[in-house]
């Protein structure tokens, strides 16, 4: 277990974080309970997927064929998009020390 006191109280750099189903918010509610136990808070930028679901329920970082799963694709619609907004918010709010990617609903 770490020793909250013993870990340094300097900022941390911004953290692109950047997660399924456009749920940004709830990682930066996650990072920022580790102020709550003495760690240094972090700076989360996390911006919004480029295509709308079909369901209307959210965000999606690239289009799949319907009944298609990412991990069967072999083509993912729309991944350029995706990735010019990546290198825009990079430019825009970086540089990053950590790039946290996650597959899954957190």
């Amino acid at each position: 277990r770490v020793d909250p006191s013993k870990i340094p109280k300097k900022p941390i750099p911004p953290l692109l974080c950047y997660t399924v189903f456009d749920q940004p918010l709830r990682w930066a509610v996650r990072l920022d309970e580790w102020a709550s136990v003495g760690l240094p808070s972090i700076e989360v930028v996390a911006p919004s997927a480029p295509h709308a679901l079909v369901d209307g329920q959210g965000f999606a970082w690239w289009e799949l064929a319907e009944g298609e799963r990412s991990f069967t694709a072999s083509e993912f619609k729309g991944i350029e998009d995706t990735l010019e907004l990546l290198r825009a918010e990079v430019r825009a709010n970086g540089p990053f020390d950590f790039v946290l990617g996650h597959s899954q609903v957190p």
